[in-house]
């Protein structure tokens, strides 16, 4: 009867160059997801402010257009009125559509000009422009019967949302 002396087997292991390029692996990997949610989180943030900017920006030129096209109680004039108690430290006497040229407001206040204190930062303003009926994007000297509302809206001094309407003094 012979007896096989068996070798004592080698346990096979990783030695370090092997355990070193799965970290630099794995470090690299982890890099690349970290700057991928980083990414994605700052994507989401500039599409909340965008949707943030876009309702404010929405939400005045509704206040707005429903003022009329011109002031029913004084002969036309444009902008506020000083007689009717339009100043521009308050939107809320406004009866027509063009008294909110230059109007300027930050933070940004509700429609009873109430601010909106957790909005700080931000900015809405106005411009209106008479401008021709038959070609909106040409501004017109004298009131044609047509005028151009254009709402912005910023934060910080970055333009994130503009908004334009026409109002026309038979609509």
């Amino acid at each position: 009867m012979t007896q096989h002396c068996r070798r004592p087997t080698a346990r096979r292991a990783f030695t370090m160059v092997e355990a070193m390029a799965a970290v630099a692996i794995v470090a690299v990997l982890l890099v690349v997801a970290l700057n991928t949610v980083g990414l994605s989180n700052a994507n989401q943030y500039r599409t909340a402010q965008r949707a943030t900017a876009d309702a404010l920006a929405q939400s005045l030129l509704q206040d707005i257009l429903q003022l009329s096209y011109e002031d029913p109680a004084t002969v036309p004039l444009f902008g506020p009125e000083i007689l009717n108690n339009e100043t521009s430290l308050s939107k809320t006497n406004y009866n027509d559509v063009d008294d909110f040229n230059g109007w300027s407001e930050s933070p940004p206040q509700d429609r009873t000009g109430t601010t909106m204190s957790e909005l700080t930062g931000w900015t809405r303003s106005v411009r209106v422009d008479f401008v021709s009926p038959t070609n909106p994007n040409s501004l017109s000297a004298t009131d044609a019967g047509l005028k151009r509302i254009t709402v912005t809206v910023s934060k910080n001094n970055v333009l994130l949302a503009t908004r334009v309407a026409l109002k026309g003094r038979h609509l």
